[in-house]
């Protein structure tokens, strides 16, 4: 083997070591990133709750006004 295939492997070596322990040692990484999006969900439903709300009460409010 040449010198140059040689650090080729070691660092192919050391990146797969890196990346499996990063996978494996940071189970709340990801259980952060879970409760983020689990966040966004909500709020990104309550926003869509709210329009709409609003889009009704708007309907109400322009037959109301409609009828009169």
């Amino acid at each position: 083997m040449s010198e140059s295939e040689i650090v080729a492997a070691v660092f192919l070596a050391v990146l797969v070591a890196v990346s499996g322990y990063g996978l494996c040692s940071r189970p709340s990484a990801r259980l952060k990133r879970y409760a983020c999006s689990d966040r966004e969900r909500r709020l990104r439903r309550a926003a869509r709750d709210l329009e709409c709300r609003r889009r009704s009460f708007d309907r109400w409010a322009v037959s109301d006004m409609s009828g009169q």
